[in-house]
C-alpha cells in the first residue's frame, strides 16, 4: 500500500505517553497487536492499514529500543 498521497496524521498523548498514527480519514477498523505495545488497526472489509498506536513512544525513543512498524510509517518524520 502506497500512503505517498495519503496524509498520515498523528496525535500524542503526553501523559500517558502514546503515539496515534492514522493514514487518511478515520474509518471502522480492527486492531490487533503487532508486538508488546505496539498495535495495528485495519480497514474492517479491506484489511488495508489505517493507523498505529505506539504505548511508551518517548520511553522507547530515549532508551533506543527498536520500535517495529509497517513501512507506511516513517517515525523520523514524527516531532514531539
Amino acid at each position: 500500500m502506497s500512503t505517498s498521497n495519503t496524509k498520515i496524521v498523528y496525535n500524542y498523548d503526553n501523559e500517558d505517553d502514546i503515539l496515534y498514527l492514522s493514514i487518511g480519514e478515520p474509518e471502522p477498523s480492527i486492531t490487533n497487536e503487532l508486538e508488546e505495545g505496539i498495535f495495528i488497526r485495519r480497514n474492517k472489509k479491506t484489511k488495508k492499514i489505517t493507523g498505529l498506536t505506539i504505548l511508551d513512544y518517548k520511553y522507547r525513543k530515549n532508551h533506543k529500543i527498536k520500535i517495529n512498524v509497517p513501512k507506511e510509517f516513517d517515525l523520523d518524520k514524527i516531532k514531539i
